[in-house]
Parts: structure tokens; sequence; C-alpha cells
């Protein structure tokens, strides 16, 4: 059972910044949502001293109370406080459940101090939502069609914020799965998925925001982690990309030896790259070629391979010789980090 409380402001404007968001299935039904937050500064928390034990049923086997012999006092009732030691006679109990329990309860009793769920970060499972809080109280902040859950005590979700690149943002739609991984949990992967986008797209690096949801339930994932991900999507048949932040240019140089026992072959091989045929060869490699406008406007050009070509705007930057070599030395050392 919970009873509403008021809560100051300050405490709730503290608990929004790590809220988990659960969909309210009954506005997709037709049916009416209860009003769980009539005023900003209401909150809610068991109405039992104890604060985390469940409550029997009225008969029947109940859940795992405290042992008989070792009552359990809890804070704030004007006596000592203690640990608690669990009745291993109840019947749900399984005999691998009690060997576990056993020890906890040895330790208990030896002096030591033992550790909840809570405090090892693990997580509690839908049925114990109400009994994790340990008191303190939840927040409910409602929409139309969505009821937001903010558990002070209980924040066991991470998102993920990722910048798509703008030709991408059609394949990434909500519910893309992807693959998560930082660089202090080497060998490990999270598992996520795209939760929504920020439908706009950044005009100085030409992406889109999108937001993922990780399950966080061992903790692992810090808030403000740089994370490497993997999206699943669906193959495109254009692979290639120009990012509008780097529209870079290039050419490639051919040269003739003049010393060359057969300089007249070497001839007819740059008359073949730059006759139609060897400009579309260009094309169909994801190249541009230098006689492409000429091509077109002569009926000449491979029209498929020119579809194909990924959109580009803006005049292109040609770096130079010692850009050129500082990029490729980059690349050569960080591309396996980067790709994989």
């Amino acid at each position: 059972m919970f009873s509403r409380i008021s809560a100051k402001l300050c405490v709730f404007a503290a608990a929004l910044c790590a809220g988990t968001a659960l969909a309210a299935d009954g506005a997709k039904n037709g049916a009416t949502i209860p009003n769980f937050a009539p005023a900003p500064t209401t909150a809610w928390s068991t109405n039992r001293p104890t604060m985390d034990d469940f409550i029997p049923p009225s008969s029947g086997p109940g859940p795992v109370m405290s042992d008989p012999a070792h009552p359990y006092v809890p804070n704030g009732n004007g006596r000592q406080p203690t640990y608690r030691i669990a009745d291993l006679t109840n019947p749900i109990l399984k005999p691998w459940v009690i060997e576990k329990m056993k020890k906890a309860n040895d330790d208990v009793i030896a002096g030591k101090v033992p550790y909840i769920a809570r405090e090892r970060c693990w997580p509690a499972g839908v049925p114990a939502l109400n009994i994790y809080t340990r008191g303190q109280p939840i927040y409910f902040i409602q929409t139309p069609k969505e009821v937001l859950i903010v558990n002070e005590l209980n924040t066991q979700i991470r998102h993920v914020y990722l910048n798509v690149p703008q030709n991408y943002v059609p394949s990434v739609p909500p519910g893309t799965k992807a693959t998560i991984s930082v660089p202090e949990h080497p060998g490990k992967t999270y598992s996520g998925t795209v939760e929504a986008s920020a439908q706009a797209v950044d005009p100085i690096t030409g992406t889109t925001l999108m937001q993922l949801i990780v399950d966080n339930g061992a903790g692992e994932l810090m808030p403000g982690d740089y994370a490497s991900i993997h999206l699943q999507m669906a193959a495109s048949p254009n692979v290639l990309s120009v990012p509008s932040s780097a529209l870079i240019g290039g050419y490639y140089v051919q040269a003739i030896n003049k010393q060359a026992p057969h300089p007249a072959a070497a001839r007819l091989w740059e008359e073949f790259l730059y006759s139609d045929a060897g400009q579309n060869l260009w094309l169909k490699g994801g190249a541009r070629p230098v006689r492409q406008a000429a091509m077109e406007k002569a009926g000449t050009v491979d029209t498929a391979a020119a579809a194909a070509l990924p959109k580009v705007s803006g005049t292109p930057l040609f770096p130079t010789i010692d850009q050129q070599t500082a990029a490729g030395t980059y690349v050569s050392a960080h591309w396996s980090q980067a790709i994989g």
C-alpha cells in the first residue's frame, strides 16, 4: 500500500534528473489513467513502519519475513535498529535458496554488516518496486500518453545519445537495436534500443541526435560516458556518404616516364582512362571523373553509376601533401580501434 505525502519541490527536481519512463498502456485501450500526481509537490511512500516488507496475504504461504527469534527493528522506531535475519522455515523457499540465505543469516549473527540488493546495485525487479525504496518517495509525472515514474533509489536505466549522419537517419527508426561498449569495460558489450530522434539536423555537423535506452542493472555505465555504438541497420545499396562537415577533394595523378621502354603503350593507357569507357569505370568505383560534365552533355555518362554517387553540396577543400600524410598516419593508427 502507498500513502500520499507532500514533498519539497527541490527534492522533486533532484529526483527528476534520473527518471525512468514507463508507457501508459491504458491510453491505448481508451481507459482512464488514474492521476497519481495531483500536485507538483506530491509524492508517494509505503504506509508501514518497516517500509521494505511485503504485506502477507490473509491466508496461505506468504513472503519471507524475519526469524521470530531475531525480530527485525527498523530505523525511526525509538529502539536500537537491527539487521534482518530471515525465517528459513518459510515453505516458499527452495533448498538452494535456503542455503544462500543461511550464509547471509550466519554473517549477520557473527556481527557482519549485510548488504541488501539496492546497496549492491542489483536490480530489484517489478514486484519489489515499492519496497526497494526503503521509505524514499516515489514521484509520478503524467501526460496524456505517458507516465514517468521517478524512484530516487532505483535508477537502473541509462539513456545514451548518438549523433547519426543525416543520410543514415531514415535507416535508424525507433526500435533499432544497438550494441554499446565503453573503454572502462573492455571486451564487454551492452544491448540498447533507439528510443527517439531529435527530428532535426545539426547545421554544423550534419548529424541528427538519437536517444538510446540501455539496461544498466549492474550499474556499470556512468553518466557522461563516451561509448562506441554499433547499430543493426538494414543493408543499404548506397554505402557511400560524404559528411557535410568534411567535404574533402583530391585528384588521381597520372604520369608517363619518358625513359620507359614503350611510352606509346603508356599513352594508350592514358587515352583509355580519359575515354568515355574509362571515365565510366571511375564513376562505377565511386569517383567523380574529370570529364563527367562533358559526358553528361554528350549523353555518354553511365546514368546509373552517376545516380549512385552520394549527394554533396558546397565547395570541396583540397588538403596539402603534408595534411594528407598526417591524415593517413592518423587513420592507420586508429582504424582498428574505431572500426574493429
